[in-house]
């Protein structure tokens, strides 16, 4: 169980559902944005004791982020071979690859600090500045050209890196967006 301050509209007015001008229905939003959206937008930029905004920007922004997840998620599965470990890679040879999980060993850290101190919203802010800039952007993209060569050590080792690095952040991600997750590791 997870306590939170009030939930209020953009401009800070509580929300109340006997008042339909400021109420956000749940049913609705994940009608319109999906469960995982609206748990994310729950969680996210709410620190202890403080009260949360709660508006349809915010929840369009994390159906964007659950999208991400859902079509980089699917990008890699489809560009690694099935049976591929998800061991953390030993003795990397690539650059990028080796900046990556740095980076991912430094999120992995953070996270558990979060989580310890409850600060779910900190944890969340480092998965995303992580999984969309440096994994999205720079990793993924990176590793584009390398995954069209044939079987070559670079290949394998980009393969193994992308899958640690997704299940990675897919198990941090898991008791936020579980339904996304579920459907990715099932895949």
């Amino acid at each position: 169980v997870y306590l939170h301050g009030l939930v209020r509209t953009r401009e800070g007015k509580k929300m109340s559902k006997s008042d339909p001008l400021t109420c956000i229905d749940p049913l609705e939003s994940i009608r319109d944005y999906g469960t995982d959206a609206l748990r994310l937008a729950l969680i996210q930029g709410t620190g202890p004791g403080q009260d949360l905004r709660l508006y349809p920007e915010k929840l369009e922004s994390c159906r964007r982020f659950g999208n991400k997840v859902w079509n980089a998620g699917r990008y890699i599965l489809m560009n690694i071979p099935s049976g591929t470990s998800l061991d953390p890679p030993q003795n990397v040879q690539n650059e990028a690859a080796r900046w990556l999980l740095h980076e991912l060993d430094l999120l992995i850290g953070k996270t558990r600090q979060g989580l310890e101190a409850f600060r779910l919203s900190e944890v969340i802010d480092n998965l995303r500045s992580f999984f969309w800039g440096k994994f999205c952007d720079w990793y993924v993209e990176f590793a584009k050209p390398v995954l069209g060569l044939q079987e070559t050590k670079e290949r394998k080792e980009t393969q193994q890196t992308m899958a640690w690095a997704l299940d990675q952040c897919l198990i941090i991600l898991h008791p936020i967006m579980p339904f996304i997750t579920e459907e990715l590791w099932d895949s």
